[in-house]
């Protein structure tokens, strides 16, 4: 009889925990969520300025449904806010401040504002949002300098300051989009954000002198996307950069004072992408530079290279971009034939030279939709 009563009390109590964690799921499910996180949305959605004539994530958010279900919000299985995205609406705008209930999710993980038109600093309260992994604040009209407590955010996997001046041609520009960060602090900020796989700043204007941040870059152990697009960067970059093995992409172009040279290429990289036109970059390309098995996008143009062209640029088999014009590249043009996947080719503004035969530099290249050989010496 013991026992029997024993197995019922088990009974129940499993029911009850059954019951429990179904009713906590369904309560997820239906799109409901805490009190305080629905109050400090609404409270930020108040604080913006919205235009009425478009439409915007931010109209589904009113108290008819719970607030799991907005646009652009998700919550975990305990009813907090764990992700917020307001990307792309254009039309929110009004000041961004330390004051901004937005820093009291403090379960967010994720957050992006990106493509909008805040026109203010960045608040310094966003060190109070501890667990964000993934910050975006790419031209969303962020101006002056970035404040240091962004680099208090040491769990940062991905991050995006990115403010070009290109993106930025729909937003108010009654004042000045210069997003700026000296060398003193950008070199804080590699130095801290040891998590950091993606960092995006390009367009932030980096001033001061000193680069030894620029040797930090080699310390990161997880960097795999690394977009400093005309930021006025300057010295010399190290080449040690371009052989590590993690990074997939490197866009430095638009630095004019930016010098630079490649060094031997590893086995084993993982680069898709390469960008440092209008640089200050010289000197040949290595014969190495076949090692990079999974490259498919390849801009040098307009900087200062020389010597001829590897001829194991054909070995690169996912290449689908090749731009080297504006350079001081000499000789005969490599046989490209093996690179099936090209589809644009410049090799303009060179002093490359020599007959021409398609049948072997471009013969069976189908994928072949544009290619320049302006100013070739016959």
């Amino acid at each position: 009889m013991k026992i029997q009563r024993i197995l019922l009390l088990f009974v129940v109590i499993s029911i009850i925990h059954c019951t429990c964690t179904c009713l906590n799921h369904m309560h997820v499910a239906s799109g409901l969520c805490l009190h305080d996180q629905r109050s400090f949305l609404l409270q930020f959605k108040n604080n913006l300025t919205l235009d009425p004539q478009y439409s915007t994530k931010l109209n589904s958010w009113n108290e008819s449904i719970g607030c799991c279900d907005w646009s652009g919000v998700t919550c975990d299985h305990h009813a907090h806010v764990i992700a917020l995205d307001l990307s792309s609406d254009f039309i929110i705008s009004g000041a961004l401040d330390n004051s901004s209930s937005l820093f009291s999710l403090q379960h967010l993980q994720s957050l992006n504002l990106a493509d909008n038109s805040f026109n203010s600093s960045i608040p310094s309260g966003f060190n109070k949002l501890e667990s964000l992994t993934d910050l975006n604040l790419a031209y969303a009209g962020f101006v002056g300098q970035v404040p240091t407590e962004i680099f208090q955010l040491t769990r940062l996997v991905t991050l995006d300051l990115s403010a070009s001046n290109e993106r930025l041609d729909t937003l108010d520009l009654s004042q000045s989009n210069d997003l700026k960060l000296d060398n003193s602090n950008l070199g804080k900020l590699v130095q801290n954000l040891t998590n950091i796989r993606k960092l995006y700043l390009d367009e932030v204007s980096i001033s001061g002198g000193g680069h030894e941040w620029y040797n930090s870059l080699l310390l990161l152990p997880h960097l795999q996307e690394l977009s400093m697009s005309g930021c006025g960067l300057m010295g010399t970059f190290p080449p040690e950069i371009f052989q590590i093995t993690t990074l997939s992409l490197i866009d430095i172009s638009l630095n004019e004072d930016l010098h630079g040279s490649f060094p031997d290429i590893p086995l084993n990289g993982s680069f898709h992408t390469i960008e440092v036109s209008s640089t200050s970059f010289s000197g040949g390309l290595p014969l190495s530079i076949g090692n990079m098995v999974y490259l498919s996008s390849l801009d040098l143009s307009h900087c200062n290279f020389s010597g001829t062209i590897p001829t194991t640029l054909s070995q690169l088999r996912e290449l689908n971009h090749v731009d080297l014009s504006h350079n001081n590249f000499i000789g005969a043009i490599p046989s490209l034939s093996k690179a099936k996947k090209l589809a644009y080719v410049d090799l303009s503004a060179n002093g490359l030279s020599g007959p021409i035969s398609s049948s072997a530099q471009f013969e069976g290249m189908q994928s072949l939709v544009s290619i320049d050989l302006s100013n070739y010496l016959h």
